[in-house]
C-alpha cells in the first residue's frame, strides 16, 4: 500500500527541519512564530492526492510534550514524526475510496487511532522504559519456582475410579503402564505414545491436571496414587528425571515478570496523574 500511494522525499524534510531536532524543538505552548512562516510549502509525503508539508511536521512536533518526543534524532526523529501523518493521511485516503469520510462514526474513529498511537507512545516512555529486569532476579524465580525439574510422565486416564483401582494393581514396571495406557486410556493423544506426557516441569504438570505434592513426590520408576481429574481418574507413572537449563526459561520468565511490572507501573501512573490533575468523581453524575 505505501509502495503505491505513498513518496516521501526526505532530503525535503531534512532540509525543511534541520532546525527542529528533538533537543531543540519549539516548546509547545508557544504560537506559530517567524520560522514556521518562513519554511516553504515544501511536500515532503504524498498519500494519494494529499500532500503532507514540512510546516505540518513542525506543528506536530510542537504540540508533543517532553515525554511524547521521539527517543531518535535528526532524520530518524522527523520519519518518526512524519509516519504519524501518514498513519492519519492512509485511513482518510482509505476512506475516502470507500465512501466513509463524511461517516461520523468513521471520523471518531480515525481520531480514536491517532489518540490511541499518543496514549501508546506517553506510556512506552514512562512505563516500559522505566522496568528493569536483571537475569539474576529470573534466576531466583528459577530456582524458587522449582523450574529447573523435569520429569518424564506417562499417563493413563479412565471414567471411574473402580477403573482406575484395577488397572493400578496391574502396574508394576512402565512397560506395564505404556501397554494400559494404549489399551484404556481416554486421553488419546498420549495413549498412542503409551501415555507419554514427555518431559514437564511443576507448571506444566499443574496443566495436565497433577497436583503439585503429587507432582513433587515422583522419583523415576514410581506410581502415584489415583488422581481426580474433573469427572475423571488418572494415573501417572515417572520414567526419568532431568535438570533444566535456565537458559530454556528465561524468555517465559521475563514475559511473565514483565508484565506483573507493567500492571504495577501503570497503576502506579495513573495514580500519579490522578493526583497531579486533582481528579474528582461526580457521583451524581455517575448514579
Amino acid at each position: 500500500m505505501y509502495r503505491t500511494i505513498v513518496s516521501m522525499p526526505y532530503w525535503a524534510l531534512g532540509w525543511a527541519l534541520s532546525a527542529c531536532t528533538p533537543q531543540d524543538q519549539p516548546p509547545a505552548t508557544q504560537p506559530p512564530s517567524a520560522p514556521e512562516q518562513a519554511i516553504p510549502q515544501i511536500a515532503v509525503a504524498q498519500v494519494g492526492s494529499d500532500s503532507i508539508f514540512a510546516v505540518e511536521v513542525e506543528r506536530l512536533i510542537a504540540s508533543l510534550g517532553p515525554g511524547l518526543k521521539s527517543k531518535e534524532s535528526g532524520d530518524a526523529a522527523r520519519r518518526d514524526y512524519l509516519q504519524s501523518l501518514i498513519d492519519q493521511k492512509l485511513l482518510a485516503h482509505a476512506a475516502r475510496t470507500h465512501g466513509l469520510d463524511t461517516v461520523l462514526t468513521f471520523k471518531n474513529k480515525l481520531a480514536r487511532k491517532f489518540r490511541e498511537k499518543v496514549i501508546n507512545t506517553y506510556q512506552s516512555v514512562k512505563v516500559s522504559a522505566q522496568i528493569e529486569i536483571s537475569d539474576e532476579e529470573l534466576e531466583d524465580l528459577f530456582v524458587a519456582g522449582d523450574f529447573q525439574r523435569e520429569k518424564r510422565l506417562l499417563r493413563l486416564l479412565v471414567n471411574t475410579r473402580d477403573e482406575a483401582v484395577k488397572l493400578r494393581q496391574q502396574i508394576a514396571t512402565a512397560d506395564d503402564f505404556a501397554s494400559l495406557a494404549r489399551a484404556h486410556s481416554l486421553d488419546l493423544q498420549s495413549a498412542e505414545h503409551g501415555g507419554d506426557l514427555g518431559y514437564v516441569n511443576r507448571v506444566g504438570a499443574a496443566n495436565h491436571g497433577i497436583p503439585v505434592q503429587a507432582f513433587a513426590s515422583l522419583e523415576p520408576g514410581s506410581l502415584s496414587e489415583i488422581l481426580p481429574l474433573s469427572k475423571n481418574y488418572q494415573l501417572i507413572f515417572c520414567t526419568a528425571e532431568r535438570r533444566a537449563d535456565f537458559a530454556q526459561y528465561r524468555q517465559d520468565l521475563y514475559k511473565n515478570v514483565w508484565k506483573e511490572r507493567f500492571v504495577a507501573e501503570h497503576q502506579a501512573l495513573i495514580e500519579e496523574l490522578a493526583t497531579s490533575l486533582i481528579l474528582r468523581l461526580h457521583s451524581a453524575g455517575l448514579a
